[in-house]
């Protein structure tokens, strides 16, 4: 039951809040792994740049993040457009919405931090031989 669309939503709204940009739907009951399509039905508001992330809200709950399934970050509000069908699923245990479905995005504009490298700690073992010098007994 988890794994298909059990409702399909426009937006109600879609507004431009303190650089998020917030899509509105319906309230609905979010348990973990529900999956819904939403339809944005208004104009994407002036104002948005490549650093704009998308959140989702129920009309009487909090914005959630949008997450990208394929790299885990966040989706920019240059990726997504006006009169798109976007299939979504709810995360519970980490807050956070996550696009289904295998959508493309458009490219994202956004400029990421600097690659930050991964150091792995390596211990290095070393092995000790001892000579023991064994003399017999003449």
């Amino acid at each position: 039951m988890n794994n298909y669309c059990i409702r399909c939503f426009n937006t109600l709204s879609v507004v431009l809040v303190s650089g998020v940009l917030i899509l509105e739907i319906p309230d609905i009951a979010l348990t973990n792994c529900t999956q819904f399509q939403i339809r944005i039905a208004q104009a994407i508001p002036a104002g948005i740049t490549a650093d704009t992330t998308v959140s989702i809200r129920t009309t009487s709950g909090l914005p959630f993040p949008l997450l990208n399934p394929c790299c885990a970050n966040n989706v920019y509000a240059d990726q997504i457009r006006r009169c798109g069908f976007y299939f979504v699923r709810f995360g519970s245990d980490t807050g956070n919405f996550i696009l289904a479905g295998g959508w493309r995005l458009c490219r994202t504009s956004h400029v990421f931090d600097v690659v930050i490298p991964v150091i792995l700690s390596s211990t290095t073992t070393t092995k000790s031989t001892k000579k023991v010098e064994v003399k017999k007994d003449e």
